[in-house]
């Protein structure tokens, strides 16, 4: 009799461990790398993905070229769901989200009052990866999407998790992730930044971290659009509130903790400051409006006489003091003030009643920068 269980036992595990069986292979799955998603003049949403092709596929059969190991597809839809039905629709194979490692909305749609619904819908779509690295596009979103290749190696996934680290460590852009801005959204806290980027074609765009194709120094090469990334966006309750170019970006950066290092210009001489030690933020709430301050100490790596590393420290506390200003003029603080002046309040409705974005709209603002001597 006690065979019984046993068998039934053995059954079960047969079935389980055979389920992957029943999944679909890995060459009918179509993993999307690049998501760009963008906002057409008649309030559509148009959804455009970048997909390997997996499988033998490198040779064109008629020409006997090799071909692109991507392919680009797009739809369009009147609300999330539709636009990502219709992409299903028109992907020859199942699209799989699971794998996403860029997603890309247009500043268009970001600037949206409801863009915080679009944030929510997203998060909420089954198997996608919400981590994926997120950015602002200030132009064209599919031509953005399209023009994504690799540039030092064959993979373009692991291609842009390289290069946005390498933007973000000497903080031409900030970290940004997909998850990191929904959570933000609901947030009383600081608020939460993301990467800009753009074409080639964007005259407003300013110098600063460029991909170039791989076929750009080809004498015969094709005129085509390089993407981009550079500058960063501040987001206020899910919604695009202001843009910041690479300089501040930068500076940014340096508070938040994606980069410790700076390179100045003085005079035609280059001069890197290297970051010690933590920025120090500090929230005084005793008076009326509160002060906010912040503290950096730099080691410089060339040799600064006493009044040039004087120089530079007033140049950078400037440059900081007009980066809050422009903050709070916008109506946002992405420094991280908030949560240094939420450590006096025991409980989160005391904080929100204490309605810290108009305090740190009305906050006196005060820099010290310290310039140690180069070693």
């Amino acid at each position: 009799m006690r065979r019984i269980p046993l068998i039934a036992l053995l059954l079960a595990a047969c079935v389980a461990l055979s389920g992957c069986a029943f999944r679909p292979e890995v060459e009918n799955q179509a993993y999307v790398l690049v998501l760009g998603i963008g906002e057409l003049a008649d309030g559509q949403l148009e959804l455009t993905a970048k997909i390997p092709r997996i499988g033998e596929s490198g040779k064109d059969e008629k020409e006997g070229e090799a071909s692109s190991p991507y392919q680009t597809f797009s739809a369009r839809g009147s609300t999330w769901s539709n636009a990502l039905e219709n992409l299903q629709w028109v992907t020859p194979r199942e699209l799989n989200l699971s794998h996403l490692k860029l997603m890309v909305v247009s500043e268009v749609l970001a600037s949206d009052g409801q863009f915080p619904r679009l944030i929510r819908e997203i998060s909420e779509t089954p198997h996608l990866y919400t981590t994926a690295h997120f950015a602002v596009c200030d132009s064209d979103v599919a031509a953005f999407v399209q023009a994504q290749l690799p540039v030092i190696g064959t993979r373009l996934s692991s291609d842009i998790d390289a290069a946005m680290r390498h933007y973000a460590a000497h903080g031409y852009i900030p970290e940004s992730l997909f998850a990191e801005l929904y959570y933000a959204t609901g947030s009383y806290y600081s608020d939460p930044v993301a990467a800009r980027c753009f074409t080639d074609g964007d005259e407003n765009a300013e110098p600063a971290a460029l991909i170039v194709s791989p076929n750009a120094f080809a004498a015969d090469a094709p005129e085509e659009v390089s993407p981009r990334f550079g500058g960063c966006t501040v987001f206020r309750r899910g919604v695009l509130a202001l843009s910041l170019g690479v300089r501040e970006t930068q500076l940014l950066s340096l508070v938040l903790g994606s980069s410790d290092t700076l390179d100045l210009n003085r005079d035609g001489v280059p001069c890197a400051l290297r970051l010690e030690g933590r920025p120090k933020l500090e929230v005084d709430q005793q008076d009326d409006p509160v002060t906010v301050r912040l503290e950096m100490r730099f080691s410089c790596l060339n040799s600064l006489e006493s009044a040039e590393s004087q120089a530079v420290s007033e140049q950078l506390a400037r440059e900081y003091e007009a980066l809050i200003h422009s903050c709070q003029a916008a109506g946002v603080e992405p420094f991280g003030f908030a949560s240094v002046a939420a450590r006096r309040f025991l409980t989160d409705a005391k904080w929100i009643v204490f309605d810290w974005p108009a305090r740190f709209a009305q906050a006196n603002a005060e820099v010290r920068i310290a310039i140690l001597p180069g070693v």
